[in-house]
């Protein structure tokens, strides 16, 4: 990935979370860093929170915890180079309540750049963003926690991509996204 595509992802990111969070919530997005085995978290809050970040393995198993005092932002890179490929979760937990990010690690590589976000402001809104380069063709299946389908729609991309869904009602459901590469990002929640 290219220094410029990297920012793009980034600022794209860093606009988003922030513009729906409200002035009482923090908010927590994970990009995928310049090396292919970084994954960076930005993190921005109101006001000063002591952040406990975790990353835990499929098995729900803690593999790297930090704790930070008195912070309201930062940008911290977390190397996934000694760790096996598979879906990690990175959890962050301040004084608004916890928030959750999954990504897939694969043998040094980023499969893709697709991510889905929970959004703070509503637990019924989920924001979709695919760092991409030239043309794409993006599918999302949405399905609900029968595992009915509640949303099904093909996309045409030039360059990065961003939409945010708006749920019937809140609750767990799970994102199939596909590019025309065939790369294929299940994210759950």
């Amino acid at each position: 990935m290219n220094t410029r595509t990297f920012f793009l992802a980034l600022t794209l990111t860093a606009l988003t979370s922030g513009a729906f969070a409200t002035a009482n919530e923090s908010s927590m997005s994970v990009v995928a860093g310049a090396n292919a085995s970084i994954f960076k978290v930005v993190y921005k809050a109101a006001s000063a929170n002591r952040v406990e970040v975790t990353i835990r393995n499929s098995n729900n198993e803690s593999v790297f915890s930090e704790t930070f005092n008195k912070m309201t932002a930062f940008v911290r890179p977390y190397n996934f180079s000694e760790l096996p490929e598979g879906e990690y979760t990175i959890e962050l937990n301040d004084e608004q309540g916890k928030k959750v990010e999954k990504v897939n690690y694969s043998l040094g590589a980023v499969k893709s750049l697709i991510r889905v976000t929970k959004l703070n402001s509503d637990p019924s809104k989920f924001m979709l963003t695919v760092g991409n380069q030239g043309a794409n063709e993006i599918s999302v299946e949405i399905s609900n926690a029968s595992g009915e389908s509640v949303h099904n729609g093909t996309y045409s991309v030039e360059g990065d991509f961003a939409v945010v869904y708006k749920l019937i009602v809140a609750g767990s459901y799970t994102f199939v996204v596909t590019d025309k590469a065939g790369n294929v990002q299940t994210i759950k929640y």
